[in-house]
């Protein structure tokens, strides 16, 4: 029997084939389970025939034989063979093959009749019913109605066999169908599959299949059942959210985002391997749960994240949104941006909850080298105005000292010169100190710094190194550095500890320490604050040209008004000074002297002896003259005296002490003892005196001292 042959078409095909071979003029199956019978030739009122347990055979008026013969299967009589000929005999052997074939189609008429009858009664809904019998062809022998309006299925030609149910299939989807209605013809009794329908316009429809193998009473598979629903608008949604999370999931992978879901109740955390990786774990190495991620968030973090998350979770916030940092299990330091939100709230508490994390440790390292390189280029510029302004090079170390320790991250620090001994060898003068009281010694030490200033002579030690070097020095194991060298008593402990040179076009000029850096010193921190350095190198270096100006502006005021012989003011300074004296309206006495027998000195021994007696004279004046007196010399051999608030008469004893003194010191030079004395005019200035007036009144003096004898005192 063929399997094209549609199951409804087979038992009047048996009958056709069977009245050729047995030459009967009628043939008549009849099924009173089912209530139908067939007839060759086809009879579409053909009653039933009677049934009967054995063979019948009867005669007509017209001689004509009828067979009736009952059909058994499974101890049941399950149909009636009606044969009519004109012979009393028949071909039983053949009758009996064809009486198989029969009830063999009878048996799947009868399985599928019976699921056909359960498929009737959903033949209204939304669900199209259809029949495959269970072989190699997989014929369709039911389909019912409603597969035209809502799949476009021609039906007819279906059922007919003109068409086969697969010609309404996608291409691409007719294998997976195929392989599904096979694996029902083996034996597996349930199965869904989507595929794909073409209607007649061309446009695609979704289908979703249900299907059930029918069994027969020997569990041999007679059919298979299909239910069928049209799906179209949720399959495209389902489509578009796969696709939309098919892109999330390509945003999420590209954004570099963890993902955590977070099953309150039960405390289960499923993660992706992003976020794992954001951990710096591996697969199998971080437990599941939420206290896992919080034990890796940094102390210093770790109660801003629990706020944020509790705020969260009390209703008191739209999401969690928090940045923190968190330690890999191998030390590292990680800055996590975390967002995330309840997706699912229970009755009691919240039940779920998804965080989405990123690693935006380069973002915080790229902020803060900026911010770093913002509060650097501060600090130079607050530098270099303090000191444009007060001239001031220790009150610029110590506008910038505190923000730089923040800067540097460092625990303590300093800021010095370096400067040099008589012998060239050289020492660091701290201009800014960090505060190290922590006990008595250390107290002591910074009020030292405070009152006086603190020196450093020692150079066998990491601050020496730096200077004898030039060079920049990291140590981050103080204790084992064999440079160490320790330190000045009562100064805290050192763990790390970075010095940087000041320089000026290559001379060392000071030093910059810092100490006790958390995370250590490296190359970055030397390269970072190289700017600033350069920058205090300059401001040292301008600090000594004012200095060198300042000094060269000294020598010069002090070349101008001073005698280069005696050291002694010159006519010029004195003058002013005593210019001065008069307008103060106090009692000053004017001393005019001249040294006795002058030219014969210098006649007799010479001009340069005789330079080296003005020397010894005013020298002898400086040793009795008070502080707060001037001493000039005006001309020649003539010296003045001006006694600061003393009267005439109260300068006397002390003109003649130094008279005296003079008479009884010669000056001994290449082994001759030269005396000499001197003669003195003295007066007291006036309130009203005219500027050259004092000067008068002492030179006449003077002059009467000379012509009493010389080496006396004359007061007018």
């Amino acid at each position: 029997m063929t399997p094209d042959i549609p199951i409804h078409k087979r038992i009047p095909f048996l009958l056709q084939l069977a009245a050729g071979q047995s030459h009967a003029q009628k043939l008549v199956l009849s099924c009173h389970r089912l209530e139908q019978s067939w007839s060759h030739p086809a009879d579409d009122g053909q009653a039933l025939l009677p049934k009967h347990q054995k063979l019948l055979i009867e005669q007509d008026v017209a001689g004509q034989h009828r067979f009736l013969i009952p059909l058994w299967r499974r101890q049941q009589q399950l149909a009636t063979l009606g044969l009519w000929c004109q012979g009393p005999s028949l071909d039983m052997e053949a009758i009996g093959v064809l009486g198989e074939l029969l009830l063999d189609q009878l048996d799947k008429l009868s399985g599928i009749q019976s699921a056909v009858v359960e498929h009737l009664k959903f033949q209204d809904g939304p669900l199209v019913m259809v029949m495959w019998e269970a072989s190699t062809a997989l014929p369709v022998c039911y389909l019912s109605a409603n597969a035209a309006t809502l799949l476009g299925m021609d039906v007819k030609a279906i059922l007919n066999g003109e068409a086969r149910f697969e010609d309404w299939l996608e291409g691409d989807d007719i294998k997976a169908f195929l392989r599904v209605m096979r694996a029902h013809a083996k034996g597996i009794r349930h199965s869904e599959i989507d595929y794909r329908i073409r209607d007649p316009q061309g446009g695609l429809r979704w289908v979703r299949q249900y299907t059930v193998a029918h069994l027969a009473e020997d569990k041999s598979v007679v059919a298979i059942c299909g239910y069928l629903l049209e799906q179209t608008h949720r399959k495209q949604l389902e489509i578009q959210m796969k696709a939309t999370r098919d892109r999330l999931a390509l945003v999420i992978e590209a954004s570099a985002m963890g993902v955590a879901d977070w099953d309150i109740p039960q405390d289960q955390l499923l993660t992706n391997a992003k976020f794992r990786d954001i951990m710096g774990h591996h697969y199998d190495d971080m437990e599941p749960c939420l206290r896992a991620w919080q034990e890796q968030i940094h102390p210093l973090d770790s109660n801003l994240v629990e706020d944020r998350l509790t705020q969260h979770l009390a209703g008191q916030s739209e999401r969690f949104l928090c940045e923190y940092r968190i330690i890999t299990p191998d030390n590292q330091i990680r800055w996590l941006e975390s967002y995330g939100a309840l997706v699912e709230q229970g009755e009691q508490q919240p039940k779920r909850m998804v965080f989405m994390h990123r690693d935006i440790t380069e973002r915080r390292a790229q902020e803060r080298a900026r911010e770093r390189q913002q509060l650097l280029l501060n600090l130079i510029h607050r530098a270099q105005s303090v000191f444009l302004v007060e001239k001031d090079l220790g009150a610029a170390c110590e506008s910038i000292f505190e923000p730089l320790l923040e800067l540097a991250e460092s625990q303590f620090g300093f800021i010095s010169d370096v400067r040099h001994n008589p012998d060239g060898s050289p020492f660091m003068q701290v201009q800014t100190l960090s505060d190290i009281s922590w006990d008595d010694s250390s107290r002591a030490l910074y009020q030292k710094h405070l009152a006086q200033g603190l020196e450093f002579h020692n150079m066998e030690t990491l601050f020496g190194r730096v200077i004898t070097t030039g060079q920049p020095l990291i140590s981050n194991n103080v204790r084992r550095d064999a440079h160490a060298g320790g330190t000045p008593k009562g100064h805290p402990p050192l763990d790390s500890f970075l010095g940087l040179p000041i320089q000026y076009q290559g001379r060392l000029l000071g030093l910059v320490g810092f100490a006790n850096r958390s995370e250590g010193y490296s190359q970055a921190e030397v390269d970072f604050l190289q700017p600033l350095m350069d920058t205090l190198g300059m401001l040292m270096h301008a600090r000594l040209v004012e200095k060198a100006r300042r000094d060269a502006e000294t020598e010069l005021a002090v070349l101008a008004s001073t005698d280069t012989l005696t050291g002694l003011n010159n006519r010029r300074a004195f003058m002013d000074a005593l210019a001065e004296a008069i307008t103060m309206g106090q009692p000053h006495t004017l001393v005019l002297m001249d040294l006795d027998h002058f030219k014969q000195v210098n006649d007799t021994f010479g001009h340069g002896m005789g330079d080296q007696v003005l020397g010894h004279f005013a020298e002898l004046l400086r040793q009795h003259a008070r502080s707060g007196d001037v001493l000039g010399r005006i001309g020649g051999e003539e010296f003045v005296w001006l006694i600061r608030g003393v009267t005439l008469a109260d300068s006397k004893s002390i003109l003649e002490r130094m008279r005296q003194a003079v008479a009884c010191q010669p000056l001994l030079a290449e082994g001759q003892a030269i005396g000499i004395t001197v003669s003195l005019g003295a007066t007291e200035l006036k309130a009203d005196d005219p500027p050259d007036a004092p000067l008068l009144r002492a030179d006449v003096a003077l002059y009467e001292a000379k012509k009493r004898g010389r080496n006396c005192l004359v007061a007018a």
